[in-house]
Parts: C-alpha cells; structure tokens; sequence
C-alpha cells in the first residue's frame, strides 16, 4: 500500500481528503426516495408526553390509596422518618392527625417506616395503607414512644 501511495503521489491525507470530497458529491446528488404514490413518507411525530392525571379532590384525606395514617390523640406532635416503594427517604414532621402519601408503591415496592412522638403526653398510632387496605399498624403511649410499620 505504501508503494502504491509513493507511485501515485498521494499522501495519507491526500487519500483522506479524496475520499471525502467523493462523499460530499454522493451526498449532493442523492435524490429522496420517493413512495409508490409520489408523496413523501409520512413523518413520526414526536411522541407528546400525555399530562399527568390529576388526583380527583377526595372528600377526606384517607381517600388516598398508599399513604401512612398518623391517628391518636388529637394535636400531638410527632417525627416519622418515611420511606417511599422506591426507596427513597424522607422525614415528615406533622400534627395528629395526618394522612402522608407514599410514592411509587407498586407490587414490588418496600416502605419501612418508624414515627415518634415528640412529647410525653398522648397516643401515637401509625397504620400503612397500600391499595387503600391497611397493611400494619403499630401504637404508643409511652413518653417520647417510637412505632414502626412496614410493607410487605
């Protein structure tokens, strides 16, 4: 190869921009292909992302389907450390009673969740909803007291 670059005359980069000069020409001459009815081929449009369906208002907080229900006496504080199907973590601080929606609990999620009181007086309970059927529950009364619920 290297005889015949020296006998031609050409270099490497001589090759190199005969080569791409024949590209371009076979670019500029190329016709579109046309279809059997001589009309352009129908284009894809883009997909359009469909808007998210909006979450209908529910008459009560429980109407949720995934969700943690913090129930007890009325107007404690309380912490719960949340974890989401997709295992994403959160915290939550609240006032009983509450309902915190849990993301992404789909048949193979996992939500491990612990809450804790932040005071001495009252009762804490802690049920885990999923597919609006309670899957655990847990209370406390102690000072301070600590409950966990978790799914599957």
């Amino acid at each position: 190869m290297r005889r015949f670059l020296k006998f031609t005359g050409i270099g490497c980069l001589g090759l190199i921009v005969v080569v791409v000069i024949i590209g371009v020409i076979a670019v500029a001459t190329a016709r579109p292909v046309k279809t059997p009815q001589g009309s352009d081929p129908p284009q894809q449009q883009p997909e359009q992302p469909q808007p998210a369906e909006q979450p209908q208002p529910a008459e009560q907080p429980s109407a949720l389907e995934d969700y943690l229900e913090v129930t007890g006496t009325e107007g404690i504080l309380f912490s719960c450390a949340v974890m989401d199907g997709d295992m994403s973590q959160r915290t939550v601080d609240g006032t009983v009673p509450q309902n915190i929606p849990l993301k992404e609990m789909g048949w193979t999620a996992t939500s491990e969740n612990s809450c804790q009181k932040s005071g001495t007086e009252g009762t804490l309970k802690v049920a885990i909803v999923v597919g609006g059927e309670v899957q655990d529950t847990n209370s406390t009364s102690a000072a301070y007291g600590a409950v966990s619920v978790g799914y599957p």
